[in-house]
């Protein structure tokens, strides 16, 4: 699948795009998400640009947050109001939240154990392996971009 970090004021201050194995989705799912860590810009996997587009300006719509799609249309979207990676809900709503998100995720394919912290951790470069970054494919051990598909 593809996978794009888009930086927080947008990709002319910084667009990463790689490709990423082993995630399980199926085809047809995208997920774009604010809660990517170390800088929290956006994040988009899928398969499908043109759905990869449309998840992630809901994100960007709901000034944060996870939005799951599928065979054109949202499965799933939940608003992180506070700086794009929080929630003002409480602890239950919370914790529902990402049950769902959790069992949305399985059911699109995924086997991971948890596929929302797996994903969320994809741009978080203090994990010595490869990451995306708003630069491309970056290895952390080697300290270098190695690749980046945007045009």
């Amino acid at each position: 699948m593809k996978i794009a970090l888009i930086h927080r004021r947008g990709p002319d201050a910084g667009m990463g795009i790689g490709y990423v194995h082993g995630f399980g989705l199926d085809k047809e799912t995208q997920i774009a998400s604010t809660v990517a860590h170390e800088a929290h810009n956006l994040m988009v996997m899928g398969a499908d640009d043109a759905e990869m587009a449309i998840a992630a300006n809901e994100v960007v719509e709901m000034e944060g947050g996870i939005v799951i799609r599928s065979g054109g249309k949202t499965l799933y979207r939940w608003p992180l109001p506070v700086g794009g990676m929080m929630s003002s809900q409480s602890m239950e709503e919370i914790a529902r939240a990402l049950r769902d998100l959790r069992g949305i995720l399985r059911d699109q394919g995924s086997k991971l154990p948890d596929p929302v912290w797996t994903y969320g951790f994809l741009s978080f470069t203090s994990i010595l392996r490869l990451r995306i970054t708003i630069s491309g494919v970056y290895d952390v051990q080697k300290g270098v971009i190695l690749y980046n598909a945007k045009a």
